[in-house]
């Protein structure tokens, strides 16, 4: 994914960078004695690129959160798959979720989750 690495506020710029996937194997249970020769190195960065700015706004990562990622809740990118209008699951009728686990189209915010919350108690 693309990461802010720097901020440098006298000039004005950011530095973001593409990130390697952390953990490129979907198996849940790695192998827990890897081979050493074969490790790759999680901080490497593919590409750098720095960007100027008046106003910068960060916003955390959205990621599934692991009790998830590989839940059979979820889909295959570690949400839960809900149906936009109601918020219950597409795969369980009696699971509703909302906020920054939910395979929503809105902003991760608590406004968003606050409106996210009308709708489950309807």
């Amino acid at each position: 994914g693309i990461a802010l690495v720097e901020v440098c506020p006298d000039s004005r710029e950011a530095v973001f960078a593409t990130m390697p996937d952390p953990n490129p194997n979907p198996n849940p249970n790695p192998n827990p004695n890897p081979n050493p020769n074969n490790a790759s190195n999680p901080t490497a960065r593919l590409e750098q690129r720095v960007v100027p700015f008046e106003l910068l706004h960060v916003s955390p990562r959205r990621a599934p959160i692991q009790a998830l990622k590989y839940s059979e809740l979820s889909d295959l990118s570690g949400f839960v798959e809900v149906d936009q209008y109601t918020l219950q699951s597409v795969r369980f009728e009696n699971v509703f979720a909302m906020g920054d686990c939910a395979t929503t189209q809105t902003f991760k915010c608590s406004s968003a989750a606050n409106g996210q919350g009308k709708t489950v108690l309807k």
